[in-house]
């Protein structure tokens, strides 16, 4: 496999599980300072949490997508 190819296809992998990990963290820290402070004072870090999450979901599905047409068009040729 040509490394040209092979680091956009790492870099996307390293930004799915960068979004992945900002979800976790924003998460836990909405959680912890939800159980000292109250759930209404930090609906902030739940929304940058789900939204973190969704970005990594989303991403995941194009990658897949894109490399499905990328192996597709590569065997219709």
């Amino acid at each position: 496999m040509d490394t040209k190819q092979n680091k956009p296809r790492r870099f996307q992998v390293f930004m799915e599980y960068t979004w992945l990990a900002i979800g976790i963290l924003s998460f836990v820290t909405w959680l912890f300072t939800s159980i000292q402070e109250g759930f209404k004072d930090n609906l902030m870090l739940l929304g940058i949490s789900v939204t973190s999450f969704a970005m990594f979901f989303f991403r995941k599905y194009l990658r897949k997508q894109y490399v499905n047409s990328k192996d597709k068009a590569k065997t219709d040729k």
